[in-house]
């Protein structure tokens, strides 16, 4: 299937829609659980996203691996794209830690639960967005 995929990767960019239609459909599910696991609402956006980029992109991709390698690495540049939106744009919490005492007091236990969530959320905010994907 990979020489099929970048038989048609070629004739998509030389202009043929059918063609990039067919490499949609075949790697459309892959996209699609991918992007649902990480980002839920966003999914079909970054799917869309996901190919034009691909589309974009695709002229530097030299063949060295699978097509569908060379996909998700591009689906993966755009969910850390969108994360990184999402971060300056909305902001989950204060980058200032000494804010997280605001949030919850722990005087009961459902109080602590949710503490205990904040932090956890706070936490994985700060890491390396590589092992953000992993760990989420």
């Amino acid at each position: 299937m990979d020489s099929d995929d970048f038989a048609l990767l070629e004739r998509w960019l030389d202009g043929d829609a059918n063609a990039g239609s067919k490499l949609a459909v075949r790697h459309l599910p892959v996209l699609r659980r991918y992007f649902r696991r990480t980002c839920g609402p966003l999914a079909d956006d970054l799917v869309q996203q996901t190919f034009l980029a691909c589309l974009q992109s695709a002229r530097s991709f030299r063949g060295e691996s699978s097509f569908r390698a060379f996909l998700l690495g591009v689906a993966r540049n755009q969910l850390f794209a969108q994360r990184r939106i999402q971060k300056r744009d909305c902001g989950v919490l204060s980058e200032d830690p000494s804010r997280l005492d605001d949030l919850a007091a722990p005087s009961t236990r459902s109080h602590r639960n949710d503490r205990a969530k904040v932090i956890l959320v706070h936490a994985v905010t700060q890491l390396a967005p590589d092992l953000r994907v992993v760990l989420e």
